[in-house]
Order: structure tokens, then sequence, then C-alpha cells
């Protein structure tokens, strides 16, 4: 045998391996009949077909809040370190005064929040990732971002974290 052939006649006896590996024993693959409609992939049901037990609930799919935020924080936080030291009565004071600054009809929350924040999110201008529904944060932080309607900004909020003022976004 030649030996410019041997890679053809390779190539040929894996090409006939195969084709008997994918058909039934002795069968010629071109001879079997096509397979039927019947035994096709069938689509997914809609949500709506699907057992009321089975279906999502919007409800059960959490929303997500985004807000930003302003922390104020004195030294009896848990996290967040102040950027000077500060009392609770300090902390207090300042934090409704920039809360009377932040309503005002031409303020700009998001600088007010780089000024003022101990938070290391104020370089964003406060703005935290999304926040869902459920998720592990003070229950006072929670409720009130629940609580405000897109637009909206709170009032002093103590937490943890210190002392904070939000924005709901969305």
């Amino acid at each position: 045998m030649v030996p410019s052939r041997m890679p053809f006649l390779g190539a040929y006896l894996l090409f006939a391996a195969c084709s008997n590996l994918t058909s039934p024993a002795g069968e010629n693959p071109d001879r079997l009949s096509p397979v039927s409609d019947s035994s096709a992939p069938t689509r997914t049901p809609p949500v709506a077909a699907l057992p009321s037990a089975l279906r999502p609930t919007l409800e059960a799919q959490p929303t997500r809040m985004t807000v930003r935020r302003i922390v104020i924080a004195h030294d009896g936080t848990e996290g967040i370190k102040p950027k000077a030291p500060r009392t609770l009565a300090e902390a207090r004071k300042l934090a409704s005064d920039i809360a009377q600054q932040v309503k005002a009809p031409d303020a700009d929350f998001s600088k007010l929040a780089q000024m003022h924040s101990d938070a290391p999110d104020a370089q964003r201008g406060g703005l935290l990732a999304p926040i869902r529904a459920d998720s592990d944060i003070d229950p006072a932080l929670r409720t009130a971002i629940q609580q405000a309607k897109v637009g909206d900004i709170s009032n002093v909020i103590e937490t943890r974290e210190g002392l904070q003022i939000i924005q709901r976004l969305r």
C-alpha cells in the first residue's frame, strides 16, 4: 500500500465505524424511517398552564430598591467610623442640620453625601447597590426604604451604622 493513501484509509475506516454506532445493529442507516412528529420534543408550557402551586408569584420575587444615603457616624456606631470624633448628641445635631439642607428645593443629595457622609459610598454620592426587600439590613433602615416613595427623602433614621438620611431612587 502507498503511504500517501494511509490517512485516507484511516478516515474511511473511522467513518464506517461511526456510522455503525449510530444505527441499530445490522441496519443500514440510509434505510431507516424518519422520526415521527409525536416523538419530537414538546415546547415548555406557558406559566399560566402550570398548576398554581408551581407558578411563581410576584410576591415571591423580592423587590429591588435603589437609594442614596448620608451616614453620620458617632463614637458608638458599628462598622462605619466617623471622619471626626463625635458623640451621639453631636451626630444628631449634625444629621438634623444636613436633613434640612437636603430637603431644600435646590439641594443636590449626591453632593451633600460626598461632603458630609462618613460611609465609604460617599464617593459615589451615597449611592448603594440595589437592595432586595428581604435583604439583611438594619430593620429601621429597611422599613424607611420600603415606606418611602421614589424621590422621597427620609427624616433622620437611627441605625447600628449611625444616623442615616436616605433618598429613594427606585
